[in-house]
């Protein structure tokens, strides 16, 4: 068996006995280190993945560790290295990239995973030299790349790269010229941005304070009458000193259907508060709504379905509560198509999407247990937390190291931490979104489903903008990751966005849906979901599950193509995106709270309607851009889009990564 020594290192060519092709269908990659006498044998399993975004590693004695390709950072120790934060993402190139830097911000070490049916193939990994680690530390990067049948090549390097020896299974060494491997900043911004940006809004600020106080002066306020406010005194300026000067972006009104175009009423504004309608109609390209899977028409099979049945049903279902009168058979049949659809033993309908979400959580929990929530989750969520009378309890945004802590310190503490006995909680509700609007991003679900199995918590997963959008079957978050959707306890989803319809659904156990349907208010009090937006549903969600159509597959296979062009094309333009590559959510950061009104008119001006997004919405120093694509955009579309955006940018000096 061909063996190198590399003073401290040896590393052993596995492929020598084993024939490359068998190691990879049985195993994936697998090599020997051997230091100092000890083996550790690691073999790369990717048959065994749920999803190809997951890499398991299996060392010789057996222990696992799972890297998620998911973009997240998280902290560990390593043996050489100590401290370190990681990070694993998918390039460009669909390769796998882990990158590891020290807490002084130092690269330790970059690799490069090539993707492979049945297995992965490690086409570079890098080590890069820290002050720190200067002692007499020999390292080992390996370059495992196909030579041929049978073979694969080994590449040493130490501190930066350069030609090196290799060895490989058909005993060619030879010189091996390792790639250069570009690295951005970790964060991603050039510091000056971030100064600009709170100068910029203390400039803002200050100059609303001056005119407030000259308005007081000129104009003093009547006498305060014995009534309270209605609205607080931050609350009156930023309306009248900020969000004023930007109103023109928001709450256009429309007079067609929100598709992959849109017509807009122009309007005028003189005194940045009055808006006066000219009469003429603007047609832009839509980037603006969630209309994910282009069912936004009003022609074709799904507008068809809705008339015959609006034509045989009418319009209101039955005027009153479900539990009143009864439900009607297509309530039934639309809740059955939504179990079938999800992959669980039963659902629950609602008319609206935000009371589902508030009054789903107020029926499951209440005083005396917990809910543990992500700090970014949607308004429905926190407000029905809140009205719950359960404790909460926030950890940071998909960081799952936050979340265990939390959980370890809630258990430990009980109710009552200071009454001098244990009082452990109910329950605990862990509650996080598939896919975050504003941000992007998807939970890591994988993990959070581990901490499930450790600290018996429920688990409750917002699919408001991940259901219909997300996977290779549209199924959400649990398509994605390849997992079973019943270890979910709770399963929430709307019909606004991918199906383009209305309201929202809970899906879990026949016990949890039963529970539901006795206790939600919405299921009690509410009135029940139209005819025609069940006919939408019902007609939409069939044709996403391929029954007797393949226009389903088509609008899911060209809802990734338009995502992976536009988000590729923004970040080669040097914009700072935001969110995961599998994510037709696409947010651009802006900075500068005052260049978002010059960014929305001057994308109109070209003929693109987008939406601008900032304080409260976003953190005060992160306003953004929010992109949505939709199936029924075209590649025309995109590249139209791409080339307005760079023009904007240049005009405003977004383009805040880019190397012209």
């Amino acid at each position: 068996m061909p063996l190198t020594d590399y003073s401290g290192f040896w590393v052993e060519d596995s492929a020598a006995t084993t024939p490359y092709q068998d190691v990879l269908a049985a195993q994936g990659m697998s090599f020997i280190l051997r230091q100092l006498s000890k083996l550790v044998t690691v073999t790369f399993d990717m048959s065994q993945s749920l999803h190809p975004d997951v890499l398991t590693v299996i060392d010789v004695q057996g222990q696992t560790d799972t890297y998620r390709f998911d973009g997240q950072e998280r902290s560990e120790t390593h043996p050489w290295w100590g401290k370190l934060v990681s990070k694993n993402y998918r390039n460009e190139n669909g390769d796998a990239v882990t990158e590891a830097r020290d807490l002084n911000g130092k690269w330790a070490s970059v690799t490069v995973w090539r993707l492979e049916d049945g297995g992965s193939t490690q086409i570079q990994e890098v080590d890069f030299t820290s002050p720190k680690l200067k002692k007499h530390v020999r390292r080992v990067g390996n370059n495992l790349a196909p030579m041929g049948k049978g073979a694969f090549a080994v590449n040493y390097i130490q501190g930066l790269p350069h030609e090196v020896p290799c060895v490989s299974a058909a005993g060619d060494p030879g010189p091996i010229h390792p790639s250069k491997v570009h690295l951005a900043p970790v964060l991603g911004t050039p510091l000056w941005v971030h100064i600009t940006t709170y100068l910029s809004f203390t400039v803002i600020v200050l100059v609303g304070y001056i005119r407030a106080s000259i308005q007081s002066l000129l104009a003093p306020p009547n006498a305060t009458s014995s009534h309270a406010p209605i609205v607080d005194g931050f609350e009156t300026f930023f309306r009248k000193h900020l969000y004023r000067y930007i109103k023109q972006c928001f709450n256009r009104p429309i007079t067609s259907v929100p598709g992959p175009y849109v017509s807009l009423l122009e309007r005028t504004c003189t005194n940045y508060d009055t808006f006066k309608v000219t009469g003429r109609v603007t047609k832009a390209l839509n980037l603006s709504s969630y209309n994910y899977l282009g069912f936004a028409q009003s022609t074709g099979p799904v507008s068809d379905h809705v008339s015959d049945i609006v034509c045989q049903y009418g319009v209101t279902a039955e005027s009153s509560p479900r539990m009143e009168v009864g439900s009607l058979d297509l309530h039934r049949d639309v809740e059955r198509l939504v179990a079938r659809f999800i992959g669980q033993e039963d659902a629950i309908v609602f008319s609206n999407g935000f009371a589902t979400n508030s009054t789903t959580l107020a029926a499951l929990v209440e005083a005396g247990c917990l809910v543990v929530s992500d700090a970014l989750n949607h308004a429905s969520i926190v407000y029905g937390c809140r009205i719950s009378g359960a404790s909460i309890q926030t950890f940071k945004h998909n960081s799952v190291s936050s979340l265990e802590a939390v959980l370890r310190d809630a258990i430990c503490r009980g109710q009552t931490p200071d009454a001098g006995r244990y009082v452990p909680w109910k329950k605990i509700l862990v509650v996080v979104e598939g896919l975050y609007s504003m941000e992007g991003t998807m939970c890591p679900l994988p993990a959070i489903l581990e901490l499930k199995k450790r600290y018996k918590f429920y688990l409750y997963v917002d699919e408001a903008h991940s259901i219909g959008a997300v996977g290779s079957t549209g199924r959400g978050v649990c398509d994605h990751y390849g997992i079973n959707p019943r270890q979910v306890d709770v399963l929430m989803g709307t019909f606004t966005k991918a199906f383009s319809a209305a309201g929202g659904y809970i899906s879990g156990s026949v016990e949890l849906i039963n529970r539901v349907r006795l206790y939600n208010h919405s299921s009690v009090y509410a009135e029940p979901m139209s005819i025609p937006v069940l006919a939408q549903i019902s007609a939409s969600m069939k044709m996403v599950m391929g029954e007797n159509t393949t226009d389903g597959l088509c609008r899911l296979r060209n809802l990734v193509a338009v995502t992976n062009r536009f988000r590729s094309g923004l970040k080669e333009m040097g914009f700072v995106v935001l969110g995961d590559a599998s994510s037709c959510v696409v947010p651009v950061l802006i900075y500068h709270m005052n260049k978002l009104a010059p960014f929305s008119v001057q994308m109109l001006d070209r003929g693109i309607a987008v939406v601008v997004v900032g304080y409260p919405a976003t953190p005060l120093t992160e306003p953004r851009a929010r992109f949505c694509l939709s199936a029924a955009h075209t590649m025309e579309d995109i590249e139209m889009a791409l080339k307005a955006i760079k023009e904007v940018g240049d005009l405003l000096q977004l383009r805040y990564l880019s190397k012209e």
